[in-house]
């Protein structure tokens, strides 16, 4: 096999190891913080209320903590949407983010280490159980998609180094 079918197999591995491990999930209700900011949470429920959901606390109670994760709150608002306020939903999505950012870290690590190395580097982060608060709670999915994206920046910007030096283009990104 050659090395680019066997990253290819080896990430599609990482991807199924990271739904097989998460996809319990799918079965569960809502928990924790989603009953306040999914279930209760008018403003997602309707897109309509776009403006709202942009401008106000992350908490339905203005005040309660003042966060404001506007992105966030529009993320449910459209995942409420997509599934018609469906729970599975959610979780689909939390778990698809949780099997990209496994197979990010795949990425990353093949510009680090030798591609057995990485695999099993990106396996154990499939699969380990720190993962499952962010997985398991839809309004944690801020942290899947952060996660996700830094890691694939920074594997972009390994790669960019090695190939040139970076124009102001590549330094703005």
């Amino acid at each position: 096999m050659d090395l680019g079918r066997l990253r290819l197999w080896l990430g599609g591995l990482v991807v199924a190891l990271a739904v097989a491990t998460a996809s319990p999930l799918l079965r569960n209700d809502l928990t924790q913080d989603d009953v306040p900011l999914v279930r209760e949470d008018a403003r997602i429920h309707d897109l309509g209320n776009i403006r709202e959901i942009l401008t106000t606390p992350f908490w339905p109670k203005a005040g309660e903590t003042g966060h404001h994760r506007p992105m966030m709150t529009l993320t449910l608002a459209l995942e409420w949407a997509m599934g018609g306020g469906a729970i599975v939903t959610f979780k689909v999505m939390s778990l698809t983010m949780h099997a990209a950012a496994a197979l990010a870290l795949f990425i990353l690590a093949l510009e680090l280490l030798p591609v057995g190395w990485a695999a099993a580097a990106a396996m154990a982060f499939a699969v380990h159980p720190v993962h499952v608060e962010a997985v398991a709670v839809a309004m944690n999915q801020g942290e899947l998609m952060i996660g996700l994206g830094y890691t694939l920046v920074v594997a972009w910007y390994i790669r960019l180094r090695r190939s040139r030096i970076p124009t102001w283009r590549d330094r703005s990104l």
